[in-house]
């Protein structure tokens, strides 16, 4: 077994561990009984961002190139990278009530995080360093009738172009190209 330590500079110890999700390949987020931690390297450290999200509002994470990880909490959408929290927002607003959340290409082929609310599919393509902007998936209202269930998504690679899959009560959708299937 691995022990994982709490870190000499956290200003709180973690308490018991409820539940743990990706970060990148040598990190994760782990709620505890007092706050989000990350751990990485041995340690469970406070970020500084652990004020701003509830662990019981936690939802999960995406994971993008370049050490880019996605956070959907019960009160928003967040892009963590190099540390840093940033929330994404629909015309000001914050994007409540994610259910899903993937990182797959959008309809460009460019990479993209898609996130579910219930009945609708969204993806945000990035237009710039720090600008995305938010695309509807291209799905019918009646396909996605009773919400999305879970999101999957593929990376491009050198023998793929990636792809998404959707699945709902009724249909498992999968998104390659520019079609759903």
């Amino acid at each position: 077994s691995y022990l994982i330590e709490n870190h000499p500079g956290n200003p709180v110890s973690p308490g018991p561990a409820t539940a743990v999700w990706p970060l990148g390949p040598f990190s994760a987020v782990v709620t505890t009984a007092k706050g989000l931690f990350v751990a990485e390297g041995g340690w469970l450290i406070a970020p500084p961002w652990r004020e701003l999200l509830t662990p019981d509002g936690f939802i999960g994470t995406a994971i993008g190139e370049n050490g880019v990880a996605w956070v959907a909490h019960s009160t928003g959408l967040f892009r963590l990278e190099g540390g840093q929290l940033a929330e994404l927002k629909s015309g000001g607003e914050s994007l409540k009530g994610i259910t899903a959340l993937a990182i797959a290409p959008g309809h460009d082929g460019g990479g993209a995080v898609w996130f579910a609310q219930g009945e609708q599919l969204s993806y945000a393509e990035r237009t710039s360093t720090t600008a995305f902007v938010i695309k509807d998936s291209g799905l019918l209202p009646d396909d996605i009738k009773g919400g999305i269930t879970a999101l999957a998504g593929l990376a491009a690679s050198k023998t793929s172009p990636g792809e998404l899959w959707a699945i709902t009560q009724k249909t498992l959708w999968r998104f390659e190209g520019i079609t759903w299937r």
